[in-house]
């Protein structure tokens, strides 16, 4: 697990499970987000699983807030919150 301090106030955590090489979670207080601080969590994460892995995966629900993050990272349009 990494957690992101700014101030030294924790803002953000990630979490990983290399059992199915997956990052588990990632979560940045709202008053943060857009200060880079989820692309830097995801960053520590992917670094850490693709050291033993090839292929990794991110969790999440379909149509949630953190489902359009991987999408927005690496420029797919959206549709209301949905990769298009």
């Amino acid at each position: 697990m990494w957690v992101a301090e700014i101030d030294r106030i924790p803002v953000g955590f990630s979490m990983v499970r290399n059992e199915t090489e997956c990052v588990f979670g990632l979560f940045v207080r709202t008053d943060y987000e857009g200060r880079g601080v989820g692309r830097l969590l995801l960053g520590k994460a992917e670094r850490h699983l693709f050291a033993t892995f090839d292929e990794i995966w991110l969790k999440t629900v379909i149509g949630s807030r953190a489902s359009a993050f991987p999408c927005v990272l690496v420029g797919f349009p959206l549709t209301n919150g949905i990769a298009a």
